[in-house]
């Protein structure tokens, strides 16, 4: 995506947005390719304190044993970015593919731990029950893998007895299968669709506990405590 226009061949579609080297560009740009919400950030965010150091030359064993850098390391594995904290301090940022500090890019799993925070939250001001089943809160999610016994702590704890094959290096099957959703009723398996869909719904229960729409609630809440 560099050139203007680019070339066919370096387009960034929803069927290769999170391979490399098109996710250089997607990862930072998701707004162009799917819908997101925004959430704003405190009007008096927490501040940071720096002590600047140089982690690029620390080297480690890797899998196979070898002896490799931390600036090969983020090399070779496609890194964009990388923060280090070090109690309560940044003591070291790495960029690249174009990512700056103040570059938005997608945070993947972490949308877990937000959700995470923003689900102790309300639990704690007794508007979410930990322990009540999901189908309190959904009725539509009984019959599926989340009727039954399965609570909203199975959710946050991430212990839903659901089968998916979270293999991100894979180039077919569930992984590639689940995100683009306009794509989910024409490739992959049956099996892998109706994974797909047991994923979505996943995601809806946890915001559908969180009333009003997630990202109202984490406007109220996660910036007011947590200073962000």
């Amino acid at each position: 995506m560099a050139a203007f226009p680019p070339a066919a061949d370096e387009q960034v579609t929803l069927a290769n947005w999170r391979q490399h080297p098109f996710s250089e560009w997607a990862f930072r740009n998701v707004r162009e390719l799917l819908p997101t919400a925004n959430i704003a950030r405190s009007r008096e965010p927490a501040p940071l304190s720096f002590g600047p150091g140089f982690l690029e030359d620390v080297s480690f064993a890797n899998p196979r044993g070898e002896m490799v850098s931390v600036a090969e390391a983020l090399r070779t594995s496609h890194t964009d970015g990388i923060v280090v904290s070090h109690h309560g301090r940044i003591v070291s940022e790495w960029y690249a593919s174009g990512l700056t500090p103040d570059t938005p890019h997608l945070v993947f799993s972490v949308s877990k731990s937000i959700a995470g925070t923003l689900g102790g939250i309300l639990a704690d001001r007794g508007k979410l029950d930990p322990d009540a089943p999901v189908v309190s809160y959904i009725p539509e999610m009984e019959g599926s893998v989340y009727g039954g016994g399965c609570t909203v702590r199975h959710l946050l704890d991430m212990s839903v007895g659901i089968r998916f094959d979270e293999d991100y290096m894979a180039r077919d099957g569930d992984v590639m299968n689940y995100p683009p959703l306009d794509r989910m009723g024409a490739t992959g398996s049956q099996r892998s669709r109706n994974q797909s869909a047991r994923l979505s719904q996943d995601i809806a229960a946890k915001r559908h506990t969180a009333r009003p729409h997630l990202p109202l609630r984490l406007d109220q809440h996660r910036r007011a405590r947590l200073g962000l």
